[in-house]
């Protein structure tokens, strides 16, 4: 009976633990995001010199993306393994 609540409890701790890492990494890359489109849409209005500065906010928006969802996945596979072990 001892080690099946045991058994139960460890559950619990690793899903709480990948629910709050999961939590984490979404917020970490919509907060990333939401401040790159503000600083692109509080910069105004850019001339066409500016080109270089709109591949920067477009560069920086597709590493956040990539590197959230590398994060996101690995947190949910790092998660399952806690888990299933």
């Amino acid at each position: 009976m001892f080690e099946k609540r045991r058994e139960g409890l460890k559950f619990a701790l690793g899903l709480a633990w990948m629910i709050f890492n999961l939590s984490l990494a979404a917020w970490w890359m919509i907060f990333g995001l939401r401040q790159i489109d503000f600083i692109q849409t509080t910069s105004g209005q850019l001339s066409p010199g500016h080109a270089g500065l709109v591949a920067d906010f477009v560069r920086q928006q597709r590493m956040l993306v990539s590197e959230g969802t590398i994060l996101i996945v690995s947190l949910i596979a790092g998660g399952a393994a806690l888990l299933y072990y």
